[in-house]
This record gives C-alpha cells, sequence and structure tokens, in this order.
C-alpha cells in the first residue's frame, strides 16, 4: 500500500460518507483510509467503499489533550495489522481535498506550514526547530525569544513520559505544525505510533498530535536524510480557521496552477455538509 490516510470523526457517520465521496472524487492511487469513529450514532460500515477502514474499540477523545494523538497512533497500529504501506496522512474532518491528488509511492516527510506564503510577517517562533536539550523547557525558550504566544509548548512541557520516549529515540529535535496535512514515512509513524500506545492514556492539556507527528518525522527525515515539503493541507488562518464562501477555494485552484507544489487539502470547512462549500467541494 502507498499511503494510508488516517482520520478522526466525532460529528456523526453522515460526516463519514461525505468524507468517503470527497475522497472518491479526488483521491488515486494505491491507498486505504482508516477512520476513527466516535460519534453517538453507530457508523454502517456497510455504506463505506472497501478501503474505508474503522478501527474497532475506539475512545473517546478531547481537544487539547492527548487523546487524539492516541486515537491517530491507534488508526496507524490497526493499518499495519491489515496492510504494509510506505507514507501516513493525517486528514481531520474539516479538511476535504479540493483539487486532484495522486498518492506518492515513495517516502517524504510534509508538515512545514504555507504561513510564509499568505502571511510573510507573521511567522510562528513554534515552527522553528527546538533541541531536545529544551525538553521541559519549550516554552520558556520561545519566551524568551520574544513570542509572547507559546502555543502548545506549555502543555508539552508536562508531558515527561513522551519526553522519556524522545530521549530513548535519540531525537535531536522537537518541531510542532499543523496537524491535518501531514505526510510520515512507515518508521516514524510506527515509532509515533509505538510511543504513544505506550504511555498513560491521559496527559497534560494540549495539542500532542501539533507536536508529535512532525518532531517523529523531522528527525527521521534529517537522518535519511529527505527533503521538507509543505503540508497537504492549506489553512485558512482567518476566525475560527473557517472558509465560509466556495470562492476561497477557487483561489486557492488557481493559485495551484502557479504554484504547483501547493497541498490538495483545505482547512478548515463547516461541520455543515449543506453548506456552499461543502457542496461546492462534491459537485
Amino acid at each position: 500500500m502507498d499511503l494510508v490516510i488516517v482520520s478522526l470523526v466525532h460529528q456523526g457517520p453522515e460526516m463519514v460518507y461525505w468524507m468517503a465521496k470527497n475522497i472518491q472524487k479526488y483521491v488515486t492511487g494505491n491507498f486505504v483510509w482508516v477512520v476513527h469513529y466516535n460519534g453517538a450514532e453507530p457508523l454502517d460500515t456497510n455504506k463505506l467503499p472497501s478501503w474505508a477502514w474503522s478501527v474497532p474499540s475506539p475512545i473517546v477523545t478531547y481537544g487539547y489533550t492527548p487523546r487524539i494523538a492516541r486515537a491517530v497512533a491507534m488508526c496507524i497500529d490497526y493499518a499495519r495489522s491489515r496492510t504494509q504501506f510506505t507514507n501516513v496522512l493525517t486528514m481531520s474532518s474539516g479538511s476535504a481535498f479540493f483539487r486532484p491528488y495522486t498518492v506518492p509511492n515513495e517516502e517524504r516527510v510534509q508538515f512545514a506550514t504555507y504561513d510564509p506564503l499568505f502571511h510573510p510577517n507573521g511567522l510562528r517562533y513554534h515552527n522553528e526547530p527546538i533541541s531536545v536539550s529544551e525538553l521541559g523547557r519549550c516554552g520558556p525558550y520561545i519566551e524568551a525569544l520574544g513570542h509572547p504566544q507559546k502555543w502548545q509548548f506549555e502543555g508539552f512541557d508536562a508531558h515527561s513520559e513522551i519526553h522519556e520516549r524522545i530521549r530513548a529515540r535519540g531525537f535531536e529535535w522537537i518541531v510542532g505544525t499543523q496537524w491535518s496535512g501531514q505526510l510520515i514515512p512507515y518508521t516514524p509513524a510506527i515509532q509515533f505510533a509505538d510511543d504513544m500506545l505506550s504511555t498513560p492514556l491521559n496527559g497534560p492539556p494540549y495539542a500532542a498530535e501539533e507536536i508529535l507527528m512532525s518532531t517523529y518525522s523531522y528527525n527521521y527525515a534529517l537522518r535519511k536524510p529527505l527533503p521538507l515539503w509543505h503540508s497537504e493541507a492549506i489553512i485558512q488562518w482567518g476566525p475560527r480557521y473557517m472558509i465560509t464562501e466556495y470562492t476561497r477555494v477557487e483561489t486557492y485552484r488557481n493559485l495551484c496552477t502557479v504554484f504547483p507544489g501547493m497541498g490538495h487539502l483545505v482547512c478548515k470547512v463547516p461541520d455543515d455538509l449543506t453548506h456552499p462549500v461543502r457542496v461546492f467541494l462534491t459537485v
């Protein structure tokens, strides 16, 4: 298998069915989609294509806790139990493909943000690699650089169990980024999954998925070495990170003709499946 797409869905079964249609419309190649579904209503897997797999025994997830990273690890572990694969692509339920995507068949590391393109004067310090020597002190390190927003690193500083795993791996750097749209080769994906599944389910309050996966893939890329590519998800950094007009998607499609290296996912789109943006992405 060339690619495993991993998604966490909590809204309801209709969101899963919609995402399957979106993936089917835009994605070609040798891939499977692994879903961690923990909505209140039952999911009818008979309504899903053969390449869509649902993780058994899902956990309850909450934002800004390590539970989301744990659920992602469960998806990766489940994929490993059923197939061999080259890369993992993370895709949130708030993301959607907006242009044709042929899955890569070679190892790729993708997580770099598009902020420099859309906001050249708004670079965030948390996107820069931080030495492992700062483990437990990343928040103060960023603050010392003159940035008041320490992002997720204050919570990460208290996650001592994962610090032990990172040190044991011999990693040199910590790097954070957006979660959706990362592409991670098999080896660092499995390392991440094994380490998350061997730590306590609950932990300090922070979005672990926005630091850990990129940290594992970044250190792998440096050792291999592999080039670093931008994320597959273009995030709208407006109010609540929401794309409310389908014309913005059209703008991104036009930009892709000029910058062909841009991503294939947009984020974040409204949960309402009848919203014009969602409709535009499936017609």
